[in-house]
């Protein structure tokens, strides 16, 4: 007999909280459909898009557990500097995916809670850390204060992106990593495991999202060409990048998958993790458990 399945009300949206025995089919489909042709079946780096990527995929180390921020378990073998690009949270212009179940002031509170917990957690990694925000003219600082905030600029995400990553290299030559706010989930050794690759190893590191993108980016120095022309918000981003680096001889290593949460089913993965212990993120969990489709003020 198969244990039930809590649930959990977020407006007029059930979200599943996967519990000890409960049915792990959605989660294997989801990893079939959209990590499978890339690190194949079993997670060995077998896909059959693997020939395509130079160096092919590692394998994936499987874990129960997801290693919380807070529990780094030493500096990595370089230096490298972090930045993390985010938007400031105004109603309707985050999380528009969720605002069909949350409404767009819930999911503004909810992703102002990810960018607080994100930065809570990144606190304890040994790496300089900067919040590159959009709008410019938006006062996200006042979120976090005391943290280096930088102002995006550029027509389109790449251009941004581009900058943001010039901004990083023109403090210093150490290798620049680059996350979003919308993955405030993401495991410290995937952090660290970038920075101690592009410290000899690979020139190139991407962390692949599961819907085709990839939550991290990191590099031992500028290539602007890696986001020119690239069809930003599909599910073609992480291999269009990984053919462009190819063409530019680029040595690449790709980290084990990740999820951004911008949907309903993301968020329900999120919240099982949370249920589970793997991540604590205070904030995230105290607005999901708050009822109705409006958070208190």
């Amino acid at each position: 007999m198969r244990r039930p399945v809590k649930r959990l009300v977020i407006g007029a949206l059930l979200l599943p909280t996967v519990i000890r025995g409960a049915d792990t089919s959605k989660g294997k489909a989801t990893y079939e459909l959209r990590c499978a042709p890339c690190h194949g079946p079993e997670g060995r780096g077998d896909g059959p898009v693997a020939s395509g990527l130079s160096p092919p995929p590692r394998p994936i180390k499987r874990s129960t557990t997801s290693s919380p921020i807070s529990s780094h378990s030493g500096r990595p073998s370089i230096d490298a500097r972090l930045v993390v690009m985010a938007k400031h949270p105004a109603p309707g212009q985050v999380k528009t995916r969720l605002v069909p179940a949350l409404g767009p002031d819930r999911a503004c509170a909810l992703y102002a809670a990810f960018v607080q917990d994100l930065a809570a957690r990144l606190q304890a990694l040994p790496y300089e850390v900067t919040w590159a925000y959009w709008p410019p003219e938006s006062p996200f600082p006042a979120l976090l204060p005391g943290a280096r905030c930088r102002p995006q600029r550029g027509a389109d995400l790449g251009e941004r992106m581009t900058g943001a990553i010039a901004d990083a290299f023109s403090e210093g030559p150490t290798p620049v990593m680059v996350i979003g706010a919308d993955a405030p989930h993401l495991p410290a050794d995937s952090i660290a495991e970038a920075a101690t690759v592009l410290g000899g190893e690979a020139d190139l590191v991407l962390g692949p999202a599961a819907d085709g993108g990839y939550y991290l980016v990191g590099l031992c120095r500028p290539q602007p060409e890696l986001f020119s022309d690239i069809p930003w918000s599909t599910a073609g981003v992480l291999a269009a990048t990984g053919e462009r680096a190819a063409r530019l001889g680029l040595r690449q290593h790709l980290l084990a998958p990740c999820f951004d949460v911008d949907g309903p089913e993301d968020l329900a993965l999120l919240d099982a993790m949370l249920a589970r212990g793997e991540v604590q993120l205070p904030h995230t969990a105290r607005l999901l458990a708050t009822p109705g489709r409006a958070f208190p003020t």
